[in-house]
């Protein structure tokens, strides 16, 4: 890969679709922030490349939002899991992957036993 840099100018039809995408939120971001439209695209698309030689071949997920660390979707989750919801029911319902249900309803029960266990010190003083 040559490391010469890439000035033409941006289309989501250049090169692979993802990094095209890429690099279009990058330049918009770039171009918010004040910098002028074609510096934007070169730099979006100079780190395109970068990203391509760092992480190329790599499968990379980028979560959805923090939602997770949000304790109280983790409570409703997992409550609405010990009420009977199914898996593939949150799923569908939160928008989230079977994966990120299932830590969802991890961290819940994980909120809930350290609210029983701090009444408990609660009770025992």
């Amino acid at each position: 890969m040559s490391d010469k840099k890439i000035t033409k100018p941006l289309s989501r039809n250049a090169g692979h679709e993802v990094l095209g995408h890429f690099s279009i939120v990058i330049c918009e971001e770039l171009k918010r922030y004040g910098l002028p439209e074609h510096d934007a695209n070169e730099a979006a698309l100079n780190l395109m490349v970068a990203m391509k030689k760092e992480f190329g071949g790599q499968i990379i997920y980028f979560p959805l939002s923090q939602l997770a660390k949000n304790d109280s979707k983790a409570v409703e989750t997992h409550e609405k899991f010990k009420a009977g919801k199914t898996i593939p029911e949150l799923v569908f319902e939160t928008g989230h992957s079977t994966q990120w249900v299932y830590r969802l309803i991890a961290n819940g029960r994980a909120i809930r036993k350290a609210e029983r266990e701090a009444k408990r010190q609660a009770a025992d003083r």
